[in-house]
């Protein structure tokens, strides 16, 4: 039996029809992503929680933009 995308995306689908709160469902996800930036801007944990915050907020910023510069440069025609 192969698995190709469509597998996938059937699966996902199928479970997310049937959860009640999705937002509850991916929270430890989201936690835990906005953990990893905080480690990055605030590795020894000293910053004030609302400095930590808005550094983490351009931290996600500028790799949302390097991100979509990878992207561009990658469709970008010869």
């Amino acid at each position: 039996m192969t698995f190709d995308r469509s597998t996938g995306t059937e699966a996902a689908l199928r479970r997310w029809a049937m959860e009640p709160d999705r937002t509850a469902a991916t929270s430890s996800a989201r936690k835990a992503w906005r953990d990893r930036y905080a480690r990055r801007v605030d590795p020894d944990g000293s910053l004030d929680p609302a400095e930590r915050d808005r550094r983490i907020d351009l931290l996600v910023r500028a790799d949302m933009i390097a991100l979509a510069r990878r992207r561009w440069v990658g469709r970008a025609r010869p």
